[in-house]
């Protein structure tokens, strides 16, 4: 079947959404809340400035002019946070 690509595409769609039901019924289950946030760019936005740093797929290591250095996927996890959150860095740099 995934080979079949538009068939492929649709099965990987139904993954993420059962993810999401049985995340969502966990949480809900222990009284928490899941938020959902648009993943554009969180691995190249620095989560300490927010200057976009672009880097390829290969690059493991998240490095900012403003001397925020940290393992890119911790950075891109601190963007997520940030954005469930509603945080702004207060130097967001544009």
């Amino acid at each position: 079947m995934v080979k079949n690509r538009p068939l492929a595409k649709k099965i990987a769609d139904a993954a993420w959404l059962q993810l999401i039901d049985f995340t969502t019924y966990k949480a809900e289950w222990a009284g928490k809340e899941v938020k959902l946030v648009d993943p554009h760019n969180t691995s190249q936005d620095c989560s300490q400035c927010g200057r976009i740093v672009k880097k390829d797929l290969n690059d493991r290591v998240h490095s900012c002019r403003c001397g925020y250095r940290v393992d890119r996927d911790l950075n891109g996890a601190r963007n997520i946070l940030h954005r469930a959150i509603g945080f702004v860095p207060e130097n967001k740099v544009n």
